[in-house]
């Protein structure tokens, strides 16, 4: 009686935390990434009309938005926003989050060639 449970629990937590793109680390470049986006929001808007679909989680999409942002892929962020809005996920914090400690990393940057003038003169 309990395995069956405890199968059924491990199975929802893994269908709860299932993330929209499969692994970011797989795709090459942005124009792969939106197209699995794409194949992803078309196969679950049709596991939706089944009641199949996994519910997107605020965490997946937080790592998939900073995934993307760190990259580069500014289309693709953008469109997870939009896809995680319509689901009613606020992903603002990551937003931010993300892009201030891009900042950061752009003013470390910007910092070292101030240093690099000042030393040489």
């Amino acid at each position: 009686m309990r395995l069956p449970l405890l199968m059924i629990c491990a199975a929802a937590l893994a269908a709860a935390a299932a993330p929209l793109l499969p692994d970011p680390e797989y795709f090459a470049s942005e124009p792969e990434a939106l197209e699995a986006l794409n194949l992803a929001k078309a196969a679950r808007d049709e596991a939706s009309d089944d009641a199949g679909a996994a519910p997107l989680s605020k965490k997946t999409g937080t790592e998939e938005l900073t995934h993307a942002m760190e990259r580069g892929w500014w289309g693709l962020a953008q469109e997870l926003m939009a896809t995680y809005r319509a689901s009613k996920i606020d992903l603002t914090a990551a937003l931010y989050n993300t892009a201030s400690r891009i900042r950061r990393r752009i003013q470390k940057l910007q910092d070292s060639l101030q240093k690099q003038k000042v030393s040489r003169v």
